[in-house]
């Protein structure tokens, strides 16, 4: 009976964990239409199943870029006396390429929100600079709220109340990236990349006069 009741609860977590982030990068999806000026043309039925297909298959590619994040850290912390004992850097080393591969996979991470998520057909080369660009502030942020908890003892000197605070100072900083990163990829797409036919377009939505926005079919 225990067995089978942990069992329910695990399928009911891993349940309530996909829907939950599914519904997240739902948000995420408006938000992104909304920087690119587009409606998802179709039925709200067929919007909300593309809408949620597209989320849960980035919630896939998340667990697998953090499972082989974890991997490569793993093999790196296995491999870390070897390396130290014929490197004299050996530490500084293993440090670095730990660093390259976390930003690598983060930045491959926001590429893919960027141009899967969006109502209009995208190319990796533009969404390339973007996903760096927000890959860089997002860890260099990382960096400095973890600087600041540490050297703060904010959550220590409020306890549950200072730890709700970081997490919502956290959330709050990554958002703003995120929508940052978003903006600087439209503008970098349209101006040298492969979306220079939706200037005029975006300049005209941001006009209250003009409200078509010429961008009512599927990824156009």
């Amino acid at each position: 009976a225990h067995k089978e009741a942990g069992t329910l609860a695990s399928i009911l977590g891993l349940v309530t964990l996909l829907v939950t982030a599914s519904g997240v990068f739902g948000e995420m999806q408006v938000a992104l239409n909304e920087i690119w000026k587009v409606q998802p043309g179709g039925t709200s039925i067929s919007r909300l199943v593309r809408a949620r297909a597209a989320s849960l298959g980035l919630v896939a590619a998340l667990g697998f870029l953090l499972l082989v994040s974890l991997v490569v850290s793993a093999a790196i912390s296995a491999l870390a006396d070897i390396i130290n004992a014929y490197l004299p850097f050996g530490t500084l080393i293993l440090s670095a390429i730990n660093g390259i591969v976390s930003f690598a996979l983060i930045a491959l991470l926001f590429a893919a929100i960027y141009k899967v998520l969006p109502d209009r057909a995208l190319q990796w080369r533009d969404v390339g600079v973007g996903a760096v660009a927000t890959a860089s502030l997002f860890t260099i942020g990382k960096s400095l709220i973890g600087w600041y908890i540490g050297t703060s003892a904010l959550a220590s000197s409020y306890g549950a109340a200072g730890a709700l605070l970081v997490v919502l100072l956290w959330v709050f900083y990554s958002s703003e990236i995120f929508l940052l990163g978003a903006e600087f990829t439209r503008a970098y797409s349209v101006r040298y990349g492969s979306r220079s036919d939706l200037e005029a377009t975006i300049e005209a939505s941001k006009s209250p006069a003009e409200a078509g926005d010429g961008g009512h079919d599927r990824k156009v």
